[in-house]
């Protein structure tokens, strides 16, 4: 997503109906060469369906922040906090 010619990619499989149509585009992405990291609900049967969304959110946000920061993208606060100084309070927990 941050990159044009091989982009990094994050896929949550849920186990609901949207579950063919995510394998479907993963499998795609994967043939063209695409770096995923990918998290199946199908994974964690001990975790009440609605609450696995919950876990996945929190990894999903690390992984973007790492791409962005990896590709010198600094300035997350003022593009996702609309410049809230968020980021930039003690207790953030982000880079």
């Amino acid at each position: 997503m941050l990159e044009r010619a091989r982009p990094d990619m994050m896929f949550l499989v849920g186990t609901d109906s949207s579950r063919e149509v995510t394998l479907d585009v993963f499998e795609l992405c994967e043939r063209r060469g695409a770096r995923i990291v990918s998290y199946d609900a199908a994974d964690y049967p001990e975790v009440h369906p609605l609450l696995r969304g919950r876990p996945l959110n929190s990894l999903m946000q690390r992984f973007v922040v790492h791409s962005a920061v990896k590709r010198g993208i600094l300035d997350l606060d003022e593009r996702v906090f609309i410049g809230h100084g968020v980021l930039a309070g003690a207790d953030a927990h982000w880079p």
